[in-house]
């Protein structure tokens, strides 16, 4: 199992894309989030042309920054992102969540582009987010990615390939006085899948109870085998994304990943002991029902 435990408790960020105005999607994402939600570590806004961002000292490149990095965050044109990558693997980076968006969701030359980072990643030691993610929610680090939340660390683990799902559900779940010990926004899943992380969170004692959001499986053998492992130690609660001619097609494009017939995830289910979900509604009230009870193991 590789070690991921550099994703939720980095001990210094850089975002690169930050930019001049507070209100940008990048600064409000990232930047404001890390500050308003207490962050402890060091926070290293990257852009060539500025000297300062909402009050931090701004680097034009990951390079110039006098300390070792831990997390990047990649805001920009999926273009640069090779070159990116291949800067955090000489600075030792351990980790790049890729916000930036345009690759295998797009087309056969955004595939060949995002194959060519994780290359370039998987050489280095570098562990890759998405692309396409919105990156990690672990209020114990200072991390969120939904910031209309209190910061309150609980013992749900969640794991989704849709940011969007993700802070839907750290606000549902909230408002059930129910709380996430470490969430991670999937994207595309190019380097590290669903797999990966239910098989990390499987052994993190801070998390009790497991949920997960999936349009479509990377390794479908590697999963079953993963999460009936899981399942066996801990609930594992999932809603899949894709059931339907529409939901699928909605799927694909955002995470390229096949979503797969109803029939074939029915079974796999049933095989893992994985508790279905219809909907993020009833996903919540299942999460929250377990919270209530002592652990349970077995099926």
């Amino acid at each position: 199992m590789r070690d991921l435990s550099a994703i939720f408790e980095p001990r210094s960020i850089a975002v690169i894309g930050a930019t001049s105005n507070p209100q940008s999607v990048t600064n409000v994402t990232f930047l404001r989030q890390l500050l308003d939600f207490g962050y402890p570590g060091r926070i290293y806004p990257v852009n060539p042309h500025l000297d300062q961002v909402m009050g931090l000292k701004a680097y034009a490149s990951i390079k110039d920054i006098p300390e070792p990095v831990d997390y990047v965050v990649c805001a920009i044109a999926a273009s640069g992102a090779p070159k990116l990558m291949r800067e955090c693997v000489e600075a030792k980076v351990k980790v790049v969540s890729l916000f930036t968006a345009g690759f295998s969701e797009v087309g056969e030359d955004g595939a060949k582009l995002e194959r060519e980072i994780v290359e370039i990643a998987r050489r280095g030691g570098v562990l890759v987010l998405g692309p396409n993610c919105l990156g990690v929610h672990c209020p114990k680090s200072g991390l969120t990615l939904e910031g209309g939340v209190a910061k309150k660390s609980g013992h749900v683990g969640f794991v989704s390939q849709s940011g969007g799902v993700a802070q839907e559900m750290i606000l549902a779940l909230a408002a059930r006085e129910v709380y996430i010990s470490k969430l991670v926004s999937l994207g595309n899943a190019a380097d590290l899948n669903e797999s990966d992380y239910l098989e990390y969170l499987g052994g993190d004692e801070e998390t009790r109870i497991i949920g997960a959001y999936v349009e479509g499986i990377r390794e479908p053998e590697r999963f079953l085998k993963v999460a009936g492992e899981v399942a066996r130690n801990k609930p594992l609660v999932v809603v899949k994304g894709g059931r339907t001619p529409a939901g699928a097609g909605a799927a694909k494009l955002h995470t390229a990943s096949l979503a797969g017939s109803r029939v074939v995830w029915d079974a796999v289910c049933r095989q893992a002991g994985i508790v279905q979900a219809k909907d993020l509604r009833e996903m919540a009230d299942v999460i929250q029902a377990f919270s209530y009870l002592k652990p349970i193991t077995g099926r």
